[in-house]
């Protein structure tokens, strides 16, 4: 009948359009420059092509395997304490930086932001998103190496100037006092006026060692 034909034909263009809003979407997932997985049970359901790239596995070869595989420590990975447990069921949205790695064993690090679908239905899974950090994280480690040695060079620096500042001041202390004992002794002028300037002069080195 006519109706039949329309109602058909209808349901035939909801369909079309319902195609090719999913083409969209599925394009738009796949040129995300970040990795992003639906995750339940444990278990990779779906994911988009960065992910792939990012783990170096080919499209889809990584679908119905634990996502835990990706941890480089699986015993000092994700954080899955009552605390997180809770946060999530709240429908948080938890960040954590993770070192992971790829297929071939390399390790990486990346920041994971991870939510659950459903609150009200945990069952529905979890979707996440992964970004690669590793250039982020060794220029992090490079400023920590630089800054360990501009410390150690600092503390190089003082050690040298506290033994320099010992090794030079005790024998000048010894110039002072002896010859403050000298001056006291009846000597001709010209020799006290000579052991007088000595030690105004041991005593302006002196003071500049204590400034050192």
């Amino acid at each position: 009948s006519d109706n039949e034909a329309q109602l058909k034909a209808v349901n035939e263009a909801l369909e079309q359009r319902v195609r090719e809003r999913t083409a969209e979407l599925q394009a738009l997932f796949d040129s995300a420059s970040v990795g992003i997985v639906l995750v339940r049970d444990g278990l990779i359901m779906h994911g988009n092509r960065r992910l792939d790239e990012l783990f170096g596995y080919p499209p889809g070869a990584q679908l119905g395997r634990p996502a835990r595989q990706w941890l480089a420590n699986p015993d000092a990975g994700l954080a899955d304490d009552a605390d997180t447990t809770a946060r999530l069921a709240r429908g948080e949205t938890l960040r954590q930086d993770v070192e992971v790695r790829r297929g071939d064993g390399e390790h990486f690090w990346v920041r994971l932001s991870r939510r659950v679908i459903d609150p009200a239905n945990p069952q529905r899974g979890m979707v996440g998103v992964l970004e690669d950090i590793t250039t982020e994280r060794d220029a992090m480690d490079e400023m920590l190496r630089a800054k360990t040695l501009a410390e150690e060079a600092s503390r190089m620096k003082s050690d040298f100037l506290a033994n320099m500042s010992h090794e030079i001041r005790t024998p000048m202390n010894a110039i002072i006092g002896m010859s403050y004992l000298a001056l006291n002794a009846e000597l001709p002028p010209s020799l006290q006026n000579y052991l007088s300037k000595a030690q105004r002069s041991a005593h302006a080195l002196l003071r500049i060692l204590n400034d050192i």
